[in-house]
Parts: C-alpha cells; sequence; structure tokens
C-alpha cells in the first residue's frame, strides 16, 4: 500500500500499481515516478504499445520485449 500526502492531506491511498500510474498527478505535486513507469510513459508517447504498471526492472523488460516478439 501507498499512501502519498502533499499539504497534510491523504491525496492518494493505493497500490502501487496503481498509485504510480498517475504520473502526472504525483509530478504535480512535486514526486517523481519510478525509472521504470517514467520510461513506459515515455516509449507510450513514442508510440510503443506497452503498460504503464510495470514497477520491477523485470516487468519493465518484459513489457518492452512483447512488442518484439
Amino acid at each position: 500500500r501507498v499512501i502519498v500526502m502533499n499539504d497534510g492531506l491523504v491525496v492518494m491511498d493505493g497500490k502501487p500499481r496503481e498509485v504510480f500510474t498517475r504520473k502526472k498527478e504525483l509530478e504535480d505535486i512535486g514526486l517523481a515516478v519510478p525509472d521504470t513507469v517514467s520510461l513506459l510513459f515515455s516509449l507510450r508517447e513514442a508510440g510503443m504499445d506497452v503498460p504503464v504498471d510495470a514497477i520491477t526492472v523485470e516487468e519493465c523488460a518484459d513489457a518492452i520485449a512483447k512488442n518484439f516478439t
């Protein structure tokens, strides 16, 4: 479970996969998402069909590799 607070208020509360896919909202309050999630968002913006909820390096690599098989 991840709880994100901003100015003393809970703004997000959920599983890591749910919270970290809210990249824009996290960045708006000065927080960063894991590098794996950031990479997948960049690849998606470039047109690659990848999920953005891979948190571990292994999950990220698998998500990217699926586009080349």
